[in-house]
């Protein structure tokens, strides 16, 4: 499946159709903090929150919304160099792992 995205100033992305979908991302400087499926009209129905870290790229969490009510809370795991190799919900249950391979 193909990919486009619409770009903003300063290149920021600002837009992504995935297929049927689109999806809308809010920006503070190069960090996105949150994404919405839809077109810029379209209510706020379910969207994603992301919990900036002090770093470039860090990110502490990520929060399901549906409205203004969070409905799931994740925690970024990073390893000793700072790559995320997981996500832990509020009950520090393992929910995604990620694996990293050496690159050729």
């Amino acid at each position: 499946m193909n990919a486009s995205y619409v770009y903003g100033a300063e290149e920021s992305r600002i837009y992504k159709q995935d297929g049927a979908s689109g999806y809308r991302f809010a920006n503070y400087n190069d960090m996105v903090l949150g994404e919405h499926p839809g077109t810029s009209g379209s209510a706020l129905g379910s969207w994603r929150l992301y919990v900036p870290g002090i770093g470039i790229d860090d990110r502490i969490a990520m929060v399901d919304m549906s409205g203004s009510t969070a409905t799931a809370v994740h925690y970024y795991m990073p390893n000793r160099i700072g790559s995320v190799i997981g996500m832990v919900n509020t009950a520090g249950v393992l929910t995604d792992q990620y694996l990293y391979s050496p690159m050729a």
